[in-house]
């Protein structure tokens, strides 16, 4: 087991299948939130999203069984491991991926498709797939038997709904617009969500006390949207992803979010952990563009610096991807930086710093280059020690992450 401090949260640890614990049982094998890099995997994209029938192996099993709490991953990735798994790390907990608003069947009821305004059906411009009607109760109904099928048959313990975002109010995606029954016009993107989320809130409810994970939260700036905030999304499900926190995974490795776009990342974490349920977020960045390995690698410290702002213990997690094999582990997800104190507090010229017991996250999201004058002694991620009353240098759009010496 990794030294990695780990950080759990109740939501997702309810009733796990091999356990099979009664309810008066729950309470005591719920681990106890710690402080850390709290990380998850999402395996599913091994080989690309339509490749379902892969398996991992015993070896690759049990290891991410051993670095991660949190996969989302095919039925057939894992289902042979499940049990040795849990058996390496008590702990980890996995989800099965289930679509849950396109089908690549074309002979489901008419009533199940989305139709554009000249009633024909429409498709994904990248998989080819159709796109449902979130309100058709026969979609509805086959989202959730999917999802009890696949985790009847992975072992797993809940079920990640994808695509319930705003991608089907996406032109660019799609190749038609989805046309609203009830208003007989184009959905809006608040309608949309809205619909979508009746699809994850009827998987909830009838798997509870499982969780239902989904994705569709976007970013930030997608999170607080004014004409349809996908924060919505977190009434319908336990956790939500954020799939492009800090970058869309093809924007060129030199284009940075603004500021203001680059806080609604970090206050989106904030946020969500502040609901009255508590929400979580799986937060993850990806470099699917090109990029050299010094520009990978600034890229993920500053996206785990950002996460490490805004995150509270057992309502985040993290992850970071230059690819799309499976997860691996990163070293610097290891760093004992111990609890959060307070807030991150946003000094002048435009650093932001947080305090934790053990260290200290600082962040430059501006253009320009910044500094401060260290107060203690500290390692940072490369291992070099940054002695008491030196000035820490932050070049725009980086961020240093320091534990105590």
């Amino acid at each position: 087991m990794r030294n990695r401090i780990r950080i759990l949260t109740a939501g997702v640890l309810l009733a796990p299948a091999l356990l099979a614990l009664s309810p008066l049982d729950l309470a005591s094998a719920l681990p106890k939130p710690g402080a850390g890099v709290a990380v998850w995997a999402p395996d599913w994209m091994k080989n690309g999203s339509g490749h379902t029938s892969w398996d991992a192996g015993r070896r690759r099993a049990l290891r991410q069984a051993r670095e991660f709490d949190l996969i989302i991953a095919h039925s057939t990735t894992y289902d042979d491991h499940v049990q040795a798994m849990v058996g390496a790390n008590p702990n980890v907990r996995l989800f099965v991926y289930v679509q849950g608003m396109f089908s690549s069947q074309g002979n489901l009821p008419s009533s199940w498709y989305a139709h554009s305004a000249a009633g024909t059906r429409i498709r994904s411009r990248e998989f080819g797939t159709y796109l449902m009607n979130p309100k058709s109760s026969g979609w509805q109904s086959s989202v959730l038997s999917t999802c009890r099928t696949k985790l009847s048959a992975s072992h797993y313990h809940g079920c990640f709904l994808d695509s319930l975002g705003p991608t089907g109010v996406n032109a660019d995606s799609l190749t038609a617009l989805p046309m609203n029954p009830a208003t007989h016009r184009r959905y809006t993107r608040r309608q949309w969500l809205e619909a979508t989320k009746v699809v994850a809130s009827k998987v909830e409810a009838a798997m509870a006390p499982r969780p239902t994970l989904l994705n569709g939260l976007v970013d930030g700036p997608g999170y607080m949207n004014t004409s349809g905030p996908t924060e919505r999304l977190l009434d319908g499900c336990t956790a939500g992803m954020m799939e492009a926190f800090m970058r869309a995974a093809r924007w060129r490795t030199t284009y940075y979010k603004g500021e203001t776009a680059w806080r609604q990342d970090v206050n989106s974490l904030i946020d969500a952990a502040n609901r009255s349920q508590g929400s979580i977020i799986l937060a993850i960045t990806k470099v699917w563009s090109s990029a050299t390995p010094a520009q990978v690698a600034r890229w993920h410290r500053y996206a785990l610096g950002s996460f490490l702002l805004g995150y509270k213990p057992g309502h985040a997690y993290f992850t970071f991807r230059d690819d799309e094999r499976l997860s691996s582990p990163s070293p610097w997800w290891d760093v004992r930086l111990g609890a959060p104190v307070g807030s991150y507090v946003r000094r002048a010229k435009g650093l932001y710093v947080r305090n934790f017991t053990n260290g200290k996250v600082v962040v430059n999201p501006t253009t320009r280059r910044r500094s401060l004058t260290l107060a203690s002694r500290y390692v940072d991620l490369g291992g070099a020690t940054r002695r008491a009353g030196s000035r820490l240098g932050l070049a725009a759009h980086t961020s240093q992450i320091l534990r105590d010496a």
